[in-house]
């Protein structure tokens, strides 16, 4: 049986703190990529049917929150109106999932959305199911710095500096009381979703990448999409930092830390992809890729 709708084309499941903001930013300019005006639909981990004017003000977060009262403020533009209307007032359903995504005969569309990350298997399974040629972007970091980085936002989020000062007692509450070390665990969301969907349509990128040699990370998303890998994205553009938050840099004996607790993950995610960055994690941890267990 054909398919009549196969958006989105792409989704971007992360990682949180990793670049997905920068992403988005910079994917806009390609002439062959529709993206929503929101960077994160969140269909896959929001598990409603009500429609999202009323789902926001019931149990979303302060951010999202803002979002609903922008628009009933009437911060939109004419030309995405409709979009809007179908974004707040509809049911979330599949069919409503796929008609957000509204791309020009040359053009293909995507979603970038870092919670998809932790999605369980079965939700992959069912992603899948619904749009079995859709390609995955996932962008990873040193873990140990993505781990401090996302501390940072919850202080930032709290009216909070991170100070290198911060307590033992305090690190260890946000250990604990927060999924901080599950989205430093590469390793098992590559699992998941390697086990549902072909190597060919996953595509693993590096922070170092965007730090270092930004264009060519563009560039080879663009080729993994499909679409113009010699398109020239705006300079300036590339080199700004998006919801960048200021912090002190991470002590060494809280790095140490971390350091023990994701050991084990960054071997695993260094046998997946033999890199040279996850190899550079390791050396930094004083192993290599067969020495922990």
């Amino acid at each position: 049986m054909k398919v009549l709708f196969m958006s989105p084309d792409f989704i971007c499941i992360g990682e949180q703190r990793c670049g997905t903001t920068w992403l988005a930013h910079n994917l806009k300019q390609h002439p062959q990529i529709w993206l929503p005006p929101f960077k994160s639909i969140r269909y896959f981990n929001t598990p409603s049917l009500l429609p999202n004017i009323l789902l926001m003000w019931m149990f979303a977060k302060r951010a999202e929150r803002r979002r609903s009262k922008g628009f009933l403020r009437g911060e939109f533009s004419k030309s995405n109106f409709t979009w809007y209307l179908h974004y707040y007032l509809k049911p979330r359903t599949l069919s409503w999932y796929r008609d957000l995504f509204q791309p020009q005969a040359n053009q293909i569309a995507g979603e970038i959305c870092h919670a998809y990350s932790g999605l369980p298997p079965k939700m992959i399974a069912q992603i899948y199911r619904d749009f079995p040629q859709l390609k995955i972007i996932y962008l990873v970091r040193n873990p140990l710095d993505r781990a401090w980085s996302a501390l940072a936002l919850r202080r930032h989020r709290q009216d909070r500096y991170l100070s290198a000062e911060i307590s033992v007692e305090q690190f260890n509450d946000f250990l604990k009381d927060s999924n901080i070390l599950e989205k430093s665990d590469y390793a098992t969301t590559l699992e998941h979703w390697r086990q549902v969907f072909p190597p060919d349509q996953m595509f693993v990128g590096f922070f170092e990448e965007l730090v270092t040699q930004p264009a060519a990370l563009l560039s080879n998303i663009a080729e993994f999409l499909g679409i113009d890998s010699l398109y020239t994205f705006d300079l300036a553009s590339l080199n700004t930092r998006i919801a960048s938050t200021s912090y002190d840099p991470i002590p060494p004996n809280r790095r140490d830390m971390l350091g023990q607790l994701l050991a084990p993950s960054i071997q695993r995610l260094h046998r997946q992809l033999n890199s040279p960055y996850t190899a550079a994690w390791l050396d930094e941890l004083g192993a290599d890729g067969d020495s922990i267990r």
